[in-house]
């Protein structure tokens, strides 16, 4: 990684099922950045956010996947597998200059991480609350699926009002390390993710942008995906809404530009 050329730390961080494991994807594709799948999970999830620190994101460190750190290991899941293995590669060619990581609560610690890393940028993801809230129904609803069935669409809002704190109050004391992408428009807007890595000193590539429509034809062609608000009824789509803090949502939509909000903007 090289800070001197303008690089740094770069923190995925949204309400769970906003689309940060999608957006890591993407960032991926870029030659420049690599970003962790959940790799340091255990560490937020288990009290130990202590432990998070620069050093753990040199090669050496980064790639020596402990179970300590996360549940997502490349030697029991081809996906982190595969995952680890590309960003090795990008690594040993020594061309990477964001290297971070992906875990939907690292905005509980922000705080902390924008002390511990000088060069940073906390990259939250906004997706619509109502359709946050449906995938959450659909996971809690599948008995094949994990996820905790008490963790349905009433539980949403407070997760999601959570993030929407942690962006206002970063606004207000770290805006030059905050940046906002709108879900709606990352995928399917090549102005968008262009406008995003600007404000990281980074040019869109014609691969990624291919990556990027393959991504959005995916995701809009996967089953459960289409019409994901049909997940839940009128009803709860109006409680979502009702207890959402839409006021606070829509003060940081109506400061994007771009469907990105910049670092070291007002809200």
């Amino acid at each position: 990684m090289t800070i001197e050329q303008g690089g740094g730390h770069l923190f995925v961080t949204g309400c769970p099922r906003s689309g940060t494991t999608a957006l890591a994807r993407l960032l991926n594709f870029h030659p420049q950045i690599a970003i962790g799948l959940e790799r340091y999970k255990r560490y937020v999830a288990w009290g130990h956010r202590w432990k998070i620190r620069p050093r753990l994101f040199e090669p050496s460190a980064f790639l020596q996947v402990r179970h300590q750190q996360t549940n997502l290991l490349p030697q029991s899941s081809p996906v982190a597998n595969n995952w680890y293995a590309r960003l090795q590669t990008k690594l040993d060619a020594g061309q990477v200059q964001w290297v971070g990581d992906k875990v939907p609560n690292y905005y509980t610690i922000w705080r902390l991480l924008v002390r511990r890393f000088p060069h940073i940028r906390v990259l939250f993801i906004l997706r619509d609350p109502v359709d946050v809230a449906s995938s959450w129904q659909r996971r809690a609803r599948n008995p094949k699926d994990r996820w905790p069935s008490h963790n349905d669409f009433s539980k949403t809002a407070s997760e999601y009002n959570a993030m929407l704190r942690a962006i206002l109050a970063m606004q207000q004391h770290a805006s030059d390390k905050l940046l906002v992408v709108d879900y709606a428009h990352v995928f399917s807007e090549q102005r968008t993710l262009a406008a995003l890595l600007q404000q990281i000193k980074l040019e869109l590539t014609p691969n990624m942008a291919k990556k990027a429509r393959d991504l959005n034809q995916h995701y809009s062609n996967a089953p459960n995906k289409t019409n994901s608000q049909n997940a839940l009824t009128t009803d709860q789509q109006h409680a979502v809404r009702q207890a959402v803090d839409i006021a606070a949502l829509n003060a940081i939509k109506s400061r994007m530009i771009d469907g990105v909000l910049p670092t070291n903007s007002t809200l």
